[in-house]
């Protein structure tokens, strides 16, 4: 069972307004006792236990956050499925109520900051959006845990460069970790048994999903030529190492990258290839949509959760653009257009799958 002592003493401490040396005078403690526990590098004796949350006024569940860890669990799934399902404004209004309850927790700000980023509205809201994810970013890069700070890092990245503001972007991009000084690669050297492997397993399909964001983001700066052949490689590595297509978002990356190539043949003049790259990327779409199979797995899909994508990130590709978009009109009038643009907007692509 995890405790979370060091967390909900701080916070009532704080909310109390008291000192570490206040507290540890209240509780007949060395100030050193105080800053350990709110460290979590030892937890109170457990005499001293109901005195400390008798004088809180709270149970010994809550201060041992064990009540607090059910409430935000909830608040994190609520968040997930607004997310999952592309209601930004819904996953807002749930992560404000999660941090008047809650304010010093940090990941429900990171979900507040990503919901911001993607919300709609008029101009003037979506600058007021952006302006509000940048603060909450700002105000928390110095966040004690590592993973969160590089989140809201990441985060804080995205939103200056949204927000017309490039150099600052490059700046704080800077200062995340390179993508071998990650969790991954050193996890992987320090576990053992089916650990390792599944440690392994996990950190591969995190670099294939790196890959064709590293691959699309160069499309956007290369000729049309070698857009294709740098797309066309991270293609056949997914297919190499996930031989059985049991990823979904694999599939959908895929798909993303189809698209990016018709559109770079038809900058070439190449309307049959883009053609075929359209229909391919309408095949992985579709079956990105579905829960990966029990069986067969590839070997290094084997023993992880692949979920079908969601319709937030399934929404990303942008299959509903293709009747209006002027980069496809050279394809008008032809047969396998008019195929490709009715399946882009089926019912069965467009929307979410029913359980």
């Amino acid at each position: 069972m995890e405790l979370h002592i060091a967390t909900q003493l701080k916070h009532l401490r704080k909310q109390r307004d008291l000192t570490q040396e206040e507290l540890a005078e209240i509780l007949s403690v060395t100030p050193q006792a105080i800053s350990k526990w709110e460290r979590g590098e030892g937890y109170p004796d457990i005499v001293i236990l109901p005195g400390i949350a008798a004088y809180f006024g709270v149970t010994l569940d809550a201060l041992f956050g064990m009540e607090d860890r059910d409430r935000l669990a909830a608040y994190h799934a609520q968040w997930k499925a607004c997310n999952d399902a592309g209601e930004n404004e819904s996953a807002v209004r749930v992560m404000r109520e999660a941090l008047r309850k809650y304010p010093g927790e940090a990941l429900l700000l990171v979900q507040l900051v990503t919901s911001l980023e993607k919300c709609g509205g008029s101009p003037e809201q979506t600058a007021q959006n952006r302006a509000e994810a940048i603060a909450l970013s700002e105000r928390l890069t110095h966040c004690d845990d590592p993973e969160i700070r590089n989140a809201f890092l990441f985060n804080l990245c995205h939103s200056y460069w949204k927000n017309g503001e490039p150099a600052r972007a490059i700046e704080r991009a800077h200062k995340l970790p390179n993508s071998y000084k990650t969790r991954e690669n050193a996890l992987v050297m320090f576990l053992e048994g089916d650990e390792k492997t599944r440690q392994g397993r996990e950190g591969i399909l995190t670099l294939a999903g790196s890959l064709f964001h590293q691959g699309l983001c160069m499309a956007q700066a290369c000729k049309p030529e070698e857009a294709i052949a740098i797309l066309s490689a991270c293609c056949n590595a997914a297919q190499a190492l996930y031989p059985c297509e049991d990823v979904p978002e694999l599939l959908r990356q895929q798909a993303a990258a189809h698209l990016k190539m018709a559109e770079a043949a038809l900058q070439l003049l190449q309307n049959e290839e883009a053609l075929g790259h359209l229909e391919r990327c309408i095949d992985f779409a579709r079956r990105s949509r579905c829960e990966a199979p029990a069986a067969p797995r590839s070997p290094l899909a084997a023993g992880l959760e692949t979920p079908g994508v969601s319709a937030a990130a399934y929404a990303k590709l942008g299959l509903a653009r293709l009747p209006t978009d002027e980069a496809f009109r050279p394809l008008a009038g032809n047969a396998r257009w008019a195929g490709i643009v009715e399946q882009a907007t089926q019912e069965s692509i467009a929307s979410p799958p029913t359980a």
